[in-house]
């Protein structure tokens, strides 16, 4: 039974992290639309803003489970 809301913790957690993502894509886009030069700088950010969510939701997916005892 610990171990299912374990679980139900991490998935909460991505869902969090996946939702935090999407307004950071939304708010990147809506500004960078307003400002031509910022056409080339929002795609190499929205690169890094994908990488460092994924490689935070990957450690805490891996390492959650041991922080909420």
């Amino acid at each position: 039974m610990h171990k299912i809301h374990d679980q139900y913790q991490v998935d909460r957690d991505i869902i969090y992290m996946m939702l935090l993502l999407l307004v950071s894509i939304i708010l990147i886009f809506w500004y960078g639309s307003t400002i031509p030069a910022f056409e080339s700088f929002r795609t190499g950010f929205f690169v890094i803003l994908l990488i460092t969510v994924w490689l935070v939701g990957m450690y805490v997916g891996k390492f959650g489970k041991h922080w909420k005892k």
